[in-house]
């Protein structure tokens, strides 16, 4: 008989997240480089603790143009795009004009950094949102910088800083 880990008693429905692009493939693509931690996060943290994890229009879309792509060379079954469909679908939040014009605002301020539209449009919404974390494995969302009050803060990176969420 496997020993269970206790599951935590108390649900944390204010405790909300975004899920980003490459968390979504490596959810769903079992030879993604980070499909193991991916999923451990997923099933040791989010689910348990009843995370409610978001999403955007935008990452929905370019999460299944990445996934379609990965069916053609042949490295994960075309029902995963279902799958990961189903799953994103109700957890989406729409992007609207105000959010593109906003995140054109941030790709040219951040001129300097890599972040795509995508990036951009993601972080006017969590900030919008007010949802301090993303599942990411993508560093762009310590580097952004958002306002609260006077402050200064970057978006908290998990599953790298999973100890942090007590603070979320």
């Amino acid at each position: 008989m496997s020993k269970q880990k206790p599951r935590p008693t108390v649900a944390t429905p204010h405790l909300r997240v975004m899920m980003d692009t490459g968390a979504v493939v490596a959810v769903f693509d079992s030879t993604d480089d980070h499909h193991t931690e991916a999923v451990k996060f997923r099933d040791s943290v989010l689910k348990p603790y009843r995370v409610k994890v978001l999403t955007t229009s935008f990452i929905f879309q370019e999460s299944l143009t990445r996934l379609k792509k990965r069916i053609c060379e042949g490295r994960v079954p075309a029902n995963v795009l279902v799958e990961a469909r189903d799953y994103m679908r109700e957890r989406e939040l729409s992007v609207d004009q105000r959010a593109i014009d906003e995140a054109f605002d941030i790709l040219t301020r951040y001129a300097d950094q890599p972040f795509s539209m995508v990036d951009c449009t993601t972080f006017v919404l969590m900030t919008r949102e007010q949802i301090t974390a993303a599942f990411t494995f993508d560093d762009h969302f310590k580097i952004y910088r958002y306002q609260v009050g006077h402050e200064s803060r970057g978006f908290l990176k998990l599953p790298e800083h999973t100890s942090l969420l007590q603070f979320v």
